[in-house]
């Protein structure tokens, strides 16, 4: 359930897990949580099972996911990425392309997946080199036949894969 914008905050809404405002351009995963005085807006994203809580902002182009949290009076902007089982808190800021954690990592439905040395992928059994987009996803099709996985599983493992790729190449760029 998602609470519209009030005359207070015009063009945001409240986050129904947490009660966080979230600008309406930025997205926020339904299990993500958002604390009613912390922030997220611009083209900002907050998934899996992060936590924004206290003061925090996350704007930007940010991305905070995984079981990553940031708090505090805190703010995560620009290009970043803080992930995995990152903590950001205080006053610290995280902002440009910098990147808190390993490489991209998840955990989707019962496969484990993280990049290896910013030149491979990995999801469950399989290892296999940064390809094109639809290589990839190839690979993402084959293994969930291999171990009968849900819709949930293969949409979630396509969208963190391109993802993480598309990570890994900008920065071997």
């Amino acid at each position: 359930m998602t609470v519209e914008g009030s005359s207070e905050h015009p063009g945001w809404h409240r986050h129904p897990n947490g009660g966080g405002w979230v600008q309406d351009i930025a997205h926020v995963d339904d299990y993500a949580y958002v604390a009613p005085s912390a922030e997220v807006c611009g083209n900002a994203r907050v998934y899996g099972n992060a936590r924004v809580y206290g003061d925090a902002r996350v704007y930007g182009d940010a991305r905070v996911y995984g079981d990553a949290e940031v708090y505090g009076d805190a703010e995560v902007y620009g290009n970043a990425r803080v992930y995995g089982n990152a903590r950001v808190y205080g006053d610290a800021w995280v902002y440009g392309d910098a990147w808190v954690e390993s490489p991209p990592q998840a955990v989707i439905g019962r496969w484990y997946a993280h990049a290896q040395a910013h030149t491979t992928l990995a999801i469950g059994c399989e290892t296999h080199g940064l390809a094109t987009d639809a290589e990839l996803l190839g690979w993402i099709d084959r293994l969930a036949i291999k171990h009968d996985a849900t819709e949930y599983e293969i949409r979630a493992a396509k969208n963190w894969v391109v993802f993480a790729a598309d990570e890994l190449r900008r920065l071997g760029s």
